[in-house]
């Protein structure tokens, strides 16, 4: 049985500090948690490397029906404070660094670190944006084509074929679009990192540390 008494609280107000509407953090890129060069390209805050201007925008208008109310903010600024949250709800720290963990024994460190580099090598990537030119291909999310022109998203880790409507690339857990694209692959499925733990491990609902 695994508990730990340490919480993941709100120190102001003693809540889950994931369920406020904005959630700080000293990092605030995918690629600063997961070691990777940062190449932002646009004023959307999300890291859409190899896009234009233009194509960024058409990237967003696509999701148009997701896009977040979060505080009563709009537009860009609705995708920062979403992006800010996405960070701490989708990839944890304590999912990504032992450094970051404060209840694993020295028994439990060694699977730990296998988990992590297991996933690291199987699974973990970062999507890759692009616009489509040529025939339609099947988007896997919905099975809808991706039209000539169309902004689309490929999983490489799933395969070279695998793409995705710019609204479809999400968790298949939770359903959120997967924050600057970083993604998880288990059995051809999409999930967040939070959500490829949970599939394979259990978690403290304490201190929200994966249990190994």
């Amino acid at each position: 049985m695994y508990f730990f008494v340490e919480r993941k609280t709100c120190k102001s107000c003693g809540c889950d500090r994931l369920q406020h509407s904005v959630y700080h953090e000293e990092l605030v890129s995918v690629r600063d948690r997961l070691g990777l060069r940062n190449n932002r390209t646009n004023s959307y805050d999300n890291s859409l490397p190899g896009l234009t201007a233009k194509q960024t925008e058409l990237y967003f208008s696509s999701l148009a029906d997701r896009t977040p109310t979060l505080g009563g903010a709009t537009g860009q600024a609705a995708w920062r404070a979403w992006r800010t949250r996405a960070l701490a709800v989708q990839l944890p720290q304590q999912d990504l660094s032992l450094a970051h963990c404060k209840h694993i024994d020295d028994a439990h460190r060694k699977h730990y670190e296998d988990f992590v580099a297991a996933r690291n090598e199987i699974a973990l990537d970062i999507g890759v944006a692009l616009q489509h030119y040529g025939q339609a291909l099947d988007c896997m999310g919905c099975s809808k084509s991706i039209r000539n022109g169309g902004m689309a998203v490929q999983a490489p880790k799933i395969s070279e074929e695998a793409y995705f409507h710019p609204a479809c690339f999400t968790c298949s857990e939770c359903d959120e679009l997967l924050v600057e694209l970083a993604y998880c692959t288990l059995d051809g499925r999409l999930f967040c990192v939070r959500h490829y733990s949970e599939q394979l491990k259990p978690r403290c609902h304490s201190c929200d540390e994966v249990c190994t």
